[in-house]
């Protein structure tokens, strides 16, 4: 009975590997076409991001938003595309790493809470919907 228990283990964690890395190669393709294509035609706040992450990175740890007044920006984002300009000096591909590796960590998280709330085919179910879903995809391109 042990055994089989391994075993059921093993095959659910290979199962989940499997998806976890499919996850990230499908949005890596989705991210490098997307970029490729539009480049940063479709960025709208992605650019106050970039310039507060800069400004904080530079030392400024009261950045001013350069449309003063359009919107209010969370400290979350900038402080991590500040760290990303610090470590790589330019933040954009390793923030949609950064993109990528989070949302491909959603299907786990999905497996997970569907198996403890409910049983494991509906994890199973709610992981492989996470694969696909859209929304995940969308924003993988954007800081």
């Amino acid at each position: 009975m042990i055994k089989l228990l391994i075993s059921f283990k093993t095959h659910e964690n290979k199962f989940l590997l499997l998806l976890f890395i499919l996850g990230i190669i499908l949005r890596c393709l989705y991210t490098y076409y997307v970029y490729n294509n539009t480049g940063t035609s479709n960025w709208a706040d992605d650019w106050e991001y970039l310039s507060m992450g800069k400004q904080i990175a530079d030392g400024n740890w009261n950045p001013k938003e350069e449309n003063a007044g359009f919107m209010v920006v969370g400290p979350v984002i900038p402080i991590v595309v500040a760290l990303f300009t610090l470590v790589f000096t330019e933040p954009v591909i390793p923030f949609f790493i950064y993109n990528v590796v989070v949302t491909s960590l959603l299907i786990l998280v999905l497996f997970f809470l569907g198996k403890e709330v409910f049983n494991k085919k509906i994890g199973t179910v709610l992981a492989i919907w996470g694969l696909f879903f859209r929304e995940t995809y969308k924003y993988c391109p954007h800081i």
